[in-house]
């Protein structure tokens, strides 16, 4: 017997001690799988969702969410649940739901029983893994025996640019790829293969494995699936040393950790990779085994255990988890006798077991002498000892002797009640209505649960019921177990006045952005204050419960003035940047190279403590300094968070919206910021500035008093969110405006609301007061105020500031009466927070403005980018300019250049450049800018006005670019090269340069431009499509989605193999107005029409005419289209009225004409034949090379043979012309007469006799020259019969001699007879002689000539002239006409 309950003891202890570790591990009942893709940017691609292991399911719920790069366009239910009813979402939007279900009919098939199709967006970057998760909740998923656990392995669609298995990059994969591998593999040939593609097992190498899965891939049948290859990281391999584990302290094996892919490897060389969980050596003991012994009369026995060698300690299992003392693993050996006691000392009681009692009696006893039990005397508060409960339920104080069995023993507990005292906040108790009863009561070990709490809601009219909380303001929502003592709980409150209504930032609308004088404005509609007191209209009154109605004179203001403005803009404040819910969001942060929130100073303010009563928090986070660096987490609903790296603990002195208890403030941990906030964008870098310097909220103030802000700026924001405030702006332009500004503790932001300066009329009238209840009332005017948060980014400084306008709504004013609970002072309205984050969108919209990549060479003079440094050139893969460039002068201070434009070939065969960001003041991009950017994909860019010639010249890589209506001027050859491009075009010129643009798939909409630029500018003109497009799209119609018409336009392409036109009509046209080359050519809307000639040449062996709506065709000559085999087909998708309507001419085919569906008709609407009116021609190739080329020979109309196609006919004559003029010859006339009709002019005079028998001639005579004489006379001095003034006389009597001189004497002096001067003085014989000039002192000698005048005739003359003339129209002999012959041109069938 004795050794039967040693063998059941044991047995138990060794049960409890045994339990494996997996004993609560998950036991799933199947695994669904979403399967892993890949495809290209813009591709579509199937997901499938398999199920394994399935034990059949009767209906299913599973959501599925997707990266934003995937849009989900359908999805089918397959065949593993095809027995099930199968429900898609109504829309797809990540996430959504799909269901099945059926009355009780399962599915019990593996495989696929989900099909997910998404189309990849073009902008996916390559190697991207776009995530595809399912979940769904326990209960969801299950069968006609159970619900279901369901394992989750989730799957992505990884992002290529290339097909694995497709070597050479054909888009096939088949045996010219096998071939490839085989070679490249062997070594020695000259191949170029693409590698990514090859490493179809992703095993990192290319080797024969990789062979044989793409020949069974081409094979089929081996259902074999090839596997893109991972991008290979070149590493940055950081090494960390092995570590011994010990007993308490896990070690680790030597491993080498890369710091760019985040791998973890056992080797430097990084080929050896293994996982960090798999580098770590578990602490661990030594154990040493001991197994279990049982006691005797004579010796100890033991339990088994484990011992370590090591540190000595015990364990009862060999995982080392359930740790003993040495005592423990001891069973004391046995006595005569000795029997064994089994305690139950908790029963079902949770609490108590996890709390834990001392049993004060002992395991065994001998069984002669029985056993005097003890209480328990260290039972917790809240409970007390009831006594031993033996088996049979009978409570028992000692264990009798004799009893020589295995005894249980249970203890029994006696629970004690608390109750709760439920007290209100104020002191008018006797209006809070349906306050808990006394009789709430709890116990220890349960508490009270928050829906039992929930139930003692108290209320009070005019007021919300928020919580309750302890005496310390701790949030009590739930008594929580081992709570005990009677309790009391102080009802909190809030009011139905200034109720703030946030706007969640996840539906913040995209910000009005407002950009002036270097300064960028982000306004945020944040939300609303609801029943904000814009008027007090009467005094306070006390009335009392059950009062007689009451008449109360009012008064009130049109608008609003300074003291009501004051207290709208506290109640604003209040509401918003005097709370700690303002903050930097966690986008922003991770941007930020040091995280960065910004709640409030220390000691100053606390938030809003209803925050916490929503969240459940139990404290309140604060920081201690502007901006503050916190981790708070203010839940406030709606999942809105404040981040950051400290954490600042407070216990607080926070009042509740109505006052309740106040207690301590204490605050630690607290970071002080106000730095720099950097980072980069890609290869970019960013000087972003300041957040919350000392100067921020100056500016903040500053910004919201200026008249600029507060008018201006405040006007485009009630534009943009379309709020109407004429009450608080006075109602006029005219009116004076200021602003009251509430300035927070923190001094971090400020509050603004407007109000009018001038006097304004005030209304007095009476009201009544019936309310019945007894307070404080006043009447007031109401209204609702929208709340805008304006974030400031100033670049002339680098720094940021944030303030708030409150903006009135018109149409929201009411007025009536309100209530105080508290004394009257109405102090107790302000309730609830607008929280506001700085959203995301702010960071990215600066660091686009003033971000730039590395190694930009600026001009800082011109505002000019003029390309790369030379170490950057080759390398850099995103390009960003920006706005401004930011110089720092290294004094605290900025200087800024605003971009201006590129330098011509600046960025020009930058092979790794792959996307482009033009800051918006870069309105132009030169020639050959990018030019040989092969890699270039993408550019964003603001209003481009002109792109330069080449600017994007062999960017084969630049898909869907679209240049918009800004642009006026385009180079040419722009986008030769390119993979894609749409111009919208703004003008004829944009236009014609477009089309031979030269890009691969060219789209150019012609729909903005005006009819008179497509009559007159766009008139007379070949447009030739480039040699290197493709695809090619001329969209015609008007905004309007009517066709334009287009005047004498002839559209050429050589080498375009899709060509459509859409919305266009042709007229005034001579000639050919298509001739393409291409394979299909899709007509929508078009109308052709052409004087003469072929309208429509189809220059490609096989063209389709795919059609949509009515087209029609017509020419005046014989044939309106012309081509080899041609098939027409409606546009898939399309179910409008379709033809091709030939009005006038024929079809000639130099082929088949394939029409199944009859979209070929004549003029009258019937099906085209080859026997109708308007007739389909087959003719032979050498005709159809002689109209393609028009080479076809004018043969005279009697030699054409007999039942030959008129191709075209004319008629040849001789037109005879007369015709005079006043010249002597005319090229190509024959003079006949001529005749003089009159004199020319007057000529001359000439020098020889002009007369030919012809001239009209006279003379005269004319001076031909002179020859001057110097006349002098003489006379003695001593004559006294001769004077100076001699005489005539003197002369003929010989009293002076006249002497003539061929020469002039010069004077010698004055003559003292009078005064005269003379001019030559000699003595002859002694006597002086004096010379004198005569009377007429020069004379000369003449000589005479003839000269001529003329006149020449004027003659007209008279001409005639023979043509040689050509008519399309028949012509009639005539006078003039002659010699007519008839001229046809005819093709042979």
């Amino acid at each position: 017997m004795k050794e039967k309950v040693l063998s059941l003891f044991l047995a138990f202890i060794l049960l409890l001690s045994c339990i494996p570790l997996n004993a609560f591990a998950i036991d799933y009942d199947a695994t669904v799988i979403v399967e892993s893709v890949s495809a290209a940017a813009g591709d579509t691609v199937d997901v499938n969702v398999n199920i394994k292991n399935n034990p059949g399911v009767t209906g299913a719920t599973f959501t599925v969410e997707y990266n934003s790069n995937l849009e989900l366009i359908s999805a089918t239910g397959e065949k593993a649940f095809s027995n099930l009813d199968f429900m898609p979402a109504g829309t797809f939007v990540s996430p959504c739901n799909f269901t099945w279900d059926s009355e009780n009919t399962e599915a019990k098939e593996d495989g696929t029983f989900l099909k997910l199709t998404f189309r990849v967006s073009k902008t996916a970057n390559k190697n991207d893994k776009l995530n595809v998760n399912i979940s769904n909740r326990y209960g969801d998923v299950y069968n006609n025996q159970k619900d279901l656990n369901i394992k989750i392995v989730n799957g992505a669609v990884t992002v290529l640019d290339y097909i694995p298995g497709d070597l050479n990059n054909d888009g096939v994969v088949n045996t010219k790829d096998t071939r490839l591998i085989r070679q490249y593999i062997a070594g020695g040939y000259n191949i170029t293969i693409n590698k990514e593609a090859a490493d179809v097992n992703d095993d990192g190498v290319i080797n024969t494995k990789d062979t044989r899965l793409i020949r069974q891939y081409v094979a089929g049948g081996y259902g074999v699936k090839l596997l893109p290859s991972t991008p290979k990281c070149e590493h940055n391999l950081q090494a960390v040393a092995a570590k011994a584990a010990t007993c308490t302290e896990n070690g680790n094996k030597a491993y080498w950790h890369c710091t760019k892919c985040d791998k973890y490897f056992l080797d430097g060389a990084g080929e050896a990779e293994t996982t960090i969980d798999a580098t770590v050596i578990s602490a661990s003991h030594s154990l040493v085994y001991v197994p279990a012994v049982a006691p005797t009369t004579e010796n100890d026995g033991n339990l088994e255990h484990w011992k370590c060698s090591v540190c000595k300690k015990y364990f009862l299992d060999a995982n080392a988890t359930n740790e003993v003392t040495a005592e423990k693993v001891i069973i004391k050996k046995l006595v005569k006798d000795e029997s064994t006691i089994v305690y139950n000392l908790y029963g079902s009681d949770s609490y108590l077991a996890s709390v834990g009692v001392d049993n004060p009696n002992p395991q065994k006893f001998v069984s002669e002498n029985g056993l005097a039990l003890n209480d328990i005397t260290t039972a917790p508060e809240g409970y007390e000892f009831a006594g031993w409960q033996d088996s049979s339920g009978k409570i028992i104080t000692e264990i009798k002797p004799g009893m020589s069995r295995t005894i249980n023993l249970t203890a029994t507990w006696r629970l004690t009640e608390y109750g709760i005292d439920f007290l209100p906040t104020s002191d008018a108790a006797e209006e809070i209505n349906a306050m808990p009863a006394a009789s709430v009561k709890y116990t220890t070990n349960k508490g009270l649960t928050q829906g039992e709490l929930n139930k003692c809601t108290p209320s009070i009219s005019g007021y919300r019921f928020l919580g309750w909380s302890d005496k310390s303001g701790n949030i009590i929502k739930e008594i929580p177990k081992g709570t005990n003592g009677t309790i009391t709980l102080y009802a909190n409150w809030a009011s139905e006045w200034n109720r703030a209504e946030a706007t969640n930032p996840n539906d913040y609308e995209k910000p009005l952005v407002y950009e002036e004088d270097g300064k960028y404005m982000f306004a945020y509609h944040i939300g609303e204050i609801k029943d904000v007191v814009l008027d007090v209209m009467s005094d306070t009154y006390k009335f009392t419960a059950g009062g007689p109605t009451t008449r109360v004179t009012v008064t009130s203001n049109k608008t609003i003035g300074e003291t009501q403005a004051k207290s709208v803009a506290e109640t604003i404040a209040q509401a918003t940047t005097k709370t700690s819910t303002w903050s930097l969001s966690k986008d922003w942060n991770s941007y930020s190279s040091v995280s960065r929130g910004h709640t409030e100073q220390n000691n100053e303010y606390c938030d809003k403590f209803d925050q916490s009563i929503k969240s459940g928090s139990t404290n309140i986070s604060i920081s201690a300094d502007k901006g503050g660096t916190t981790e708070n987490t203010v839940d406030w609903g709606i999942n809105a968070k404040v981040y950051g790296k400290n954490t600042t603990e407070v216990g607080a002195s926070a009042k509740l919206p109505i006052k309740c208890v106040d207690v301590g403030v204490s605050a630690k941990n607290t970071t002080e910021i106000g730095g720099e906030l950097s980072g980069h964008y890609n290869n970019t870098t960013v000087n972003t500035g300041y957040w919350n310097t000392a100067a921020s909220y100056d500016r903040s103030s500053a910004y919201n008093k200026t008249s600029s802000v507060s008018s201006g700026y405040s006007k485009a924001v009630c534009d943009n969110y379309q709020i109407d405030n004429s009450y608080s702006q006075g109602g006029s332009s005219s009116q004076q405006e200021a602003v009251a500004v509430a300035k927070t503790e923190s001094e971090e932001y400020s509050s603004s609301f407007s109000y009018v300066t001038e006097t304004t009329e005030t209304v007095t009238k009476e009201v009544v007061w019936d309310k019945g209840t007894e307070g404080s009332w006043r009447y007031v005017k109401t209204g609702t105020v929208a709340v805008i948060a304006t974030v400031v980014y100033d670049t002339k400084t680098s720094t940021y500031s944030v303030f708030t306008q409150g903006i009135l709504r018109d149409g929201t004013q009411s007025e009536g009466w309100q209530k105080s609970m508290e004394g009257g002072d109405f102090s107790d309205h302000q309730n609830y927070v607008i929280p506001f984050e700085v959203p995301g969108y702010v960071h990215d919209y600066i660091n686009n403005a003033v971000g730039y990549s590395n190694g930009l060479d600026v001009d800082i003079e011109t505002g000019i980018v003029n390309g790369y440094t030379k170490e950057n050139s080759k390398t850099d893969k995103h390009l960003h300019i920006p706005d401004y460039f930011t110089q720092d002068n290294g004094d605290g201070t900025y200087s800024i250049t605003k971009i201006k434009g590129i330098a011509p070939g600046a960025f020009a065969n930058c092979t790794s450049l792959e996307s482009v960001r033009l800051g918006k003041y870069v309105t132009s991009i030169s020639d050959n800018a990018f030019k040989g950017c092969t890699a270039l994909k993408t550019i964003d860019s603001a209003e481009l006005t002109a792109i330069g010639n080449n600017a994007f010249a062999n960017c084969t890589s630049l898909e869907n670019y679209t240049v918009g209506l800004s642009v006026t001027s385009l180079g040419t050859n722009a986008f030769i090269g390119a993979k894609s491009v749409i111009v919208n075009a703004a003008n004829s010129k944009i236009a014609e340069v477009a089309i031979s643009s030269g890009a691969k798939e060219l789209t150019v909409n012609l729909s903005a431009m005006q009819e008179n630029i497509v009559a007159g500018k766009l008139a007379n003109k070949v447009l030739l499509i480039g040699n290197t497009t493709e695809t090619f799209t001329l969209n015609g119609r008007s905004a309007d989605g009517n066709a334009k018409t287009y005047k004498n336009i002839r559209i050429e392409s050589n080498s375009a193999k899709d060509v459509t036109i859409n919305g266009m009509n042709f007229e005034g046209n001579s000639g050919t107005v298509l001739k393409v080359a291409a394979e299909k050519l899709t007509l929508n809307g078009v109308n052709i029409d052409t004087d003469t000639g072929v309208a429509v040449v189809l220059k490609a062996d096989n063209t389709n005419i795919a059609l949509q709506g009515k087209c029609t065709v017509s020419t005046k000559g014989s044939c309106a289209i012309l081509g080899r085999n041609i098939s027409l087909s409606r546009v898939q998708g399309s179910n409008i009225t379709t033809y091709l309507r030939v009005n006038s001419g024929d079809v000639y085919s130099c082929g088949s004409v394939t029409d199944t569906y009859d979209y070929l008709q004549q003029s009258d609407g019937s099906k085209m034949t080859d026997k109708t009116t308007q007739k389909i021609v087959t003719i032979s190739e050498s005709s159809y090379q002689q109209l393609l080329n028009d080479t076809l020979d004018w043969v005279l109309a009697s030699e054409a043979p007999a039942g030959a196609t008129i191709v075209d006919q004319k008629w040849t004559y001789d037109l005879t012309s007369k015709t005079s003029s006043s010249s002597s010859s005319l090229a190509g006339w024959t003079k006949y007469d001529t005749k003089r009709t009159g004199w020319g002019g007057t000529q001359g005079p000439v020098y020889s006799d002009p007369s030919n028998g012809a001239r009209n001639v006279w003379s005269e005579q004319y001076e031909t020259s002179r020859t001057p004489h110097y006349n002098y006379y003489h006379k003695h001095v001593n004559s006294s019969t001769c004077s100076p003034n001699y005489t005539q006389a003197d002369l003929n009597a010989g009293k002076v001699h006249l002497i003539t001189l061929d020469y002039e004497l010069a004077q010698k002096g004055t003559s003292s007879e009078g005064g005269k001067p003379y001019y030559g003085y000699y003595k002859i014989n002694g006597c002086p002689n004096i010379w004198y000039r005569g009377g007429t002192y020069v004379t000369y000698t003449y000589t005479y000539g003839t000269r001529w005048y003329y006149q020449e005739p004027i003659y007209t003359y008279y001409y005639t002239k023979t043509e040689h003339k050509e008519s399309n129209t028949e012509v009639k002999a005539s006078d003039s006409i002659s010699n007519i012959q008839k001229y046809v041109k005819y093709v042979a069938k």
